[in-house]
């Protein structure tokens, strides 16, 4: 039973104020509706974004869409998947329909989460390096992390279902750290998933799971250095196996190293489309749920709930598809605490033009925000994207367009924004 259900209608009415100012029709200076010939100086407008062909729409009142926290879809939209296998058919925008709520059973909202087995006895405390083999941690017994946990290229770190992994709570920095040539299989399941948690049920408790990859990244010279353990990552090889994650969720994670480095819930540097990555949520965590690090990684079915910084984050020129995903931010009044964008979306922040450029394909989002004057989607740096079937609410700024070169994608067609609802009008800044 889900006893805070009715706390969320009042901020639903909040989010679907139009709060923000649209772009001007004077900043049309060529191209029609974001899929024309690029002419004149390339500058995005809310006039491009509401063209016909395009079927957004802007100031949109949400305050009949969402039944309880993010599920509610509007029928109509776009299907990609007779143009693409990844994506099914799902031809209406948002992520969770009514008739078909795949987050419930291994999602939290915003009750308190932590350890799902708290008369168990750890039986094991990982710590340090797997250098070889295969670890597994067997199903629906707890572990305990204290301190880094890496995984060496030609290891496995096996995660069966209903495993939950506690954080302790000392001075000691606790995550784990996939390098380039190892594995992560990690597979819960809807009915038991696996938990990755701490015993300080507070966010930035601990420092998540970072995975290190050997597709592409547009860093100089192709390969970087992770935030996180400083493994290397990036290369050529784009169906790169980091193996598999599958119904996990982590909680509290986030934990600041110092003012420049803050651990994300998941953390994807360079990792190839030949890794398997769905039905995952990053709960409470300090700084962002999901964030790329470059790479051609594959997305389904992703919730990021209240994490404080971005709840999806991407840069250097990570260009997967996803389908389903959803961000929600509890209320400020419940949260204590502000949180950042919704989708905070880079190309590269030291040059915008580096290559491959960043260009995902996304489908079917919610993203649901805790009010203030914060971005929703903020498309800068030079990224591109496709987006396709999403809603978009809860932020002073549902969307904005930063940057000439991103700009300039979305008035030539290289960029698509289709069937996306927004609760503001459009900001366009250009070369800001």
């Amino acid at each position: 039973m889900r006893t805070s259900d009715l706390k969320f209608m009042p901020m639903v009415a909040l989010m679907s104020m139009a709060v923000m100012t649209s772009c001007s029709d004077d900043d049309n200076n060529g191209g029609n509706g974001g899929n024309g010939d690029g002419s004149g100086d390339n500058k995005y407008s809310q006039e491009l974004f509401l063209n016909e062909a395009n079927k957004n729409a802007v100031d949109y009142d949400f305050s009949n869409t969402f039944a309880n926290f993010w599920v509610g879809t509007i029928d109509g939209g776009s299907d990609l998947s007779s143009k693409d296998a990844f994506f099914v058919s799902a031809p209406y925008k948002g992520a969770v329909q009514a008739s078909s709520i795949w987050t419930d059973g291994w999602t939290l909202t915003n009750q308190i989460g932590g350890d799902n087995k708290p008369e168990q006895e750890a039986v094991e405390t990982l710590n340090g390096t797997l250098s070889s083999g295969t670890k597994v941690l067997e199903a629906n017994k707890k572990y305990k992390l204290s301190g880094s946990y890496t995984v060496k290229a030609g290891a496995t770190l096996k995660i069966e279902e209903g495993v939950t992994l506690v954080s302790i709570d000392d001075n000691v920095v606790d995550y784990i750290l996939v390098e380039q040539g190892a594995k992560i299989e990690a597979e819960g399941t809807a009915q038991n998933p696996i938990v990755m948690t701490s015993e300080k049920t507070e966010p930035g408790a601990w420092g998540g799971v970072h995975i290190c990859g050997k597709a592409h990244t547009n860093v100089e010279n192709g390969t970087g250095k992770s935030e996180i353990g400083n493994a290397s990552y990036g290369g050529n090889v784009e169906n790169d196996n980091s193996g598999i994650l599958r119904y996990i969720r982590i909680e509290y994670a986030g934990y600041a190293f110092d003012e420049e480095h803050e651990a994300n819930g998941f953390t994807f540097y360079g990792v190839g489309n030949g890794t398997t990555i769905d039905h995952l949520q990053a709960y409470r965590g300090s700084d962002d749920g999901f964030e790329w690090f470059g790479g051609s990684a594959d997305v389904r079915y992703l919730v990021s709930t209240s994490n404080s910084d971005d709840s999806f984050d991407w840069t250097e020129g990570w260009n997967g598809r996803g389908q389903f995903l959803v961000a929600y931010q509890e209320a400020q009044s419940t949260l204590n605490q502000d949180c950042d964008c919704l989708m905070e979306c880079d190309n590269n922040g030291n040059n915008f033009d580096a290559s491959p450029v960043a260009h995902p394909v996304l489908a079917n989002v919610t993203l649901i925000g805790n009010g203030g004057a914060k971005q929703g989607i903020r498309l800068r740096a030079g990224t591109q994207i496709e987006l396709y079937n999403a809603l978009v609410t809860g932020k002073g700024k549902c969307l904005t367009t930063e940057t000439s070169q991103t700009e300039k994608a979305l008035v030539n067609g290289t960029s698509v924004l289709n069937n996306v609802y927004i609760a503001t009008g459009v900001e366009c800044n250009g070369d800001e």
